[in-house]
């Protein structure tokens, strides 16, 4: 098989299932414009209040479609539901990946999450952070239709793949709210 034939076949096979190895701006703006809730199902790093993990965290988008992203996050410490209002802006430098802005309030400096991976047959999509130590942290988002998507488990495996296994679960069973 010539070399041509195999990045054709290749080309073919990825956009088949429906993600893409490099993500592009308008992949962002699809992946954040749903208004279903969007899970972070996995993650590399740990948040605690009151000595109490976070799980079953998840966003709500609660801006227009015409204005500036603006979010609600839940997540659960113990049996508390708690809840932020966030802030978030994107853009893309030429030969970056595109990045999502997340500030917890107008005109603050934010964290920069770079999109990495996006799946738009099961809508997932992974997202990555320098943490105060310059590490990079991953997440897995999911929306909330296609939580039990099989397709996620692509997701689930590029995600094992660039954290090198150090993914946590932080969404149960459980953790839809009534």
């Amino acid at each position: 098989m010539s070399f041509f034939s195999l990045a054709l076949f290749l080309a073919l096979g990825v956009t088949a299932f429906g993600y893409t190895s490099s993500p592009t701006l308008e992949d962002l703006r699809e992946a954040i414009s749903t208004n279903q809730n969007i899970w972070v199902t996995q993650r590399t790093y740990e948040r605690k209040t009151g000595g109490q993990n976070h799980r079953c965290v998840y966003v709500r988008k609660t801006s227009a479609p015409d204005q500036p992203y603006e979010f609600d996050q839940y997540f659960r410490h113990g049996e508390t539901w708690d809840n932020i209002h966030l802030y978030a802006d994107i853009s893309q430098e030429p030969s970056k990946d595109p990045v999502l802005t997340v500030r917890n309030g107008k005109g603050s400096r934010g964290i920069p999450y770079s999109f990495l991976f996006w799946n738009r047959d099961s809508h997932c999509a992974i997202l990555s952070f320098r943490n105060e130590k310059g590490q990079n942290e991953f997440e897995l988002h999911v929306w909330n239709d296609d939580l039990r998507h099989p397709g996620v488990v692509q997701c689930q495996q590029e995600l094992h793949r660039i954290s090198e296994g150090r993914e946590l679960s932080i969404y149960e069973n459980d953790c839809k709210p009534n």
